[in-house]
């Protein structure tokens, strides 16, 4: 899965970046089908804001975003709540089919 980072209003330090590609890069364990994912970090006056877009077959995007004081923590809410979508979305396709 090819994960792209930007930086919105801040630098992307490289400890960053490798805490996104170390959280978000395990997302393939529950859909093997992932091709890549857009991930903009923000900063707003102290909040930071980080979202997410994930690419599947079939022209399917799935969208998330989180926002926390500490980055780290943004970090975890995002991989969270976009696993949850996931799961869901394989969920659906295989009940569609079944």
């Amino acid at each position: 899965m090819d994960i792209e980072i930007s930086g919105r209003h801040c630098k992307i330090t490289e400890a960053i970046q490798q805490k996104i590609e170390d959280k978000l890069g395990n997302l393939t364990k529950y859909d093997k089908h992932i091709t890549s994912a857009d991930v903009i970090v923000s900063l707003d006056g102290n909040l930071h804001k980080i979202e997410i877009t994930v690419h599947v077959p079939k022209n399917t995007t799935l969208h998330a975003d989180a926002t926390d004081s500490v980055l780290y923590d943004a970090i975890d809410l995002l991989e969270e709540k976009i696993r949850t979508q996931i799961i869901k979305h394989k969920e659906k396709l295989h009940s569609k089919r079944g």
